[in-house]
């Protein structure tokens, strides 16, 4: 797996997370900023790794994707060469 791969998959878990709260679950003001806090960030995490695709051709570890990713360093998928 691709760290690319590894981060867009935690990323979409994360929108379904969120999602699902705000559809689901009744909210207070506080949480459901939180919740759309989080959805903001998910947005951004894309825009981050489109754009080292771009800049950089797909390659592969870049320093900031790595740190993206050391969000997630618990996760079963997570490889220890990925840490920033």
């Amino acid at each position: 797996m691709r760290l690319v791969d590894f981060l867009n998959a935690r990323i979409t878990e994360q929108e379904i997370r969120c999602r699902t709260l705000l559809e689901t679950a009744e909210l207070s003001p506080d949480v459901r900023r939180a919740v759309c806090v989080a959805l903001a960030d998910c947005t951004a995490k894309r825009r981050v790794i489109e754009m080292q695709e771009i800049l950089l051709g797909g390659e592969e570890a870049t320093w900031e994707l790595m740190a993206l990713a050391y969000t997630y360093a618990d996760h079963p998928d997570w490889r220890t060469e990925w840490a920033p």
